[in-house]
């Protein structure tokens, strides 16, 4: 199990503890199907474990496991509603599904990866999770490299020219964090400060794909900080000979809480 995951249970538990009175923790058992096992639970392919309110709704992160106690995939969720993060986990522990939920709906753009963690596709749903555009990641690059079978599906990195930059530059940039950027409750009761570091793919079409923590103070930041990116609109996309292509990018998000 994965440090992240680690803390999220930590930090789960210890937020039930607190408030004891608003939730109670709920294990669901799921048979090979993906159905929920409804009385006697004698045989079961997958578990969750959840927090749910006294209306029956789930509330903050639900993890499910294998039997043998592999972690399968981690959802948040706001009053019974899938809100915010979501990630699914190959059996090598690393994350395979890569997006976001809004009241219940995929937004944004999700990323599919292979057992490296190399992107090999993006699904863009858009703002309201109404839309829905698929783009192949290695596709751009086949009419230019001439790649093995073994390397196909493989997410391919050209030398970046120049590297993506936000849409104004960073003056743009500063005013954007200016204007979304909010400070976590949690962060200014207990005065965490410091910058979240984040790596990301920039698609040649501008699209913010895969972001994946490097450094964070807190939690707390880190998931405003990712929020915040995710929010951010489509990017000038690193070039090479002067044509767009994919790149990835690396940015630190400073907070200095009151």
């Amino acid at each position: 199990m994965n440090a992240r995951l680690l803390l999220t249970m930590l930090l789960l538990a210890s937020a039930l503890s607190l408030s004891a009175q608003k939730y109670k923790v709920d294990t669901v058992f799921y048979n090979q199907t993906g159905e929920v096992i409804k009385g006697e639970v004698t045989e079961y392919s997958t578990f969750e474990i959840r927090a749910v309110d006294k209306k029956g709704r789930i509330q903050g992160s639900s993890i499910r496991y294998t039997k043998t106690g592999r972690v399968v995939e981690l959802t948040y969720y706001n009053k019974g509603e899938k809100n915010g993060e979501y990630e699914r986990y190959n059996p090598l522990g690393n994350v395979m599904v890569s997006g976001v939920f809004d009241k219940d709906k995929r937004v944004g753009a999700w990323a599919t990866m292979d057992v490296k963690g190399k992107i090999i596709q993006v699904t863009d749903y858009g703002d309201k999770g109404d839309q829905e555009q698929v783009y192949d990641t290695f596709s751009w690059a086949e009419d230019m490299i001439d790649l093995p079978d073994s390397l196909a599906n493989r997410q391919v990195f050209l030398k970046v020219e120049e590297k993506p930059s936000f849409p104004g530059g960073n003056k743009e940039w500063s005013m954007f964090l200016r204007d979304n950027l909010n400070d976590p409750e949690e962060a200014k009761r207990n005065k965490y400060n410091g910058a979240v570091y984040l790596t990301f793919a920039v698609l040649k079409n501008g699209l913010v794909a895969n972001p994946v923590v490097v450094e964070s103070p807190h939690p707390s930041l880190t998931k405003e900080a990712l929020r915040v990116l995710r929010k951010s609109p489509n990017w000038n996309p690193g070039t090479s000979d002067g044509e767009p292509i994919d790149s990835e990018m690396q940015i630190r998000i400073v907070f200095r809480t009151k």
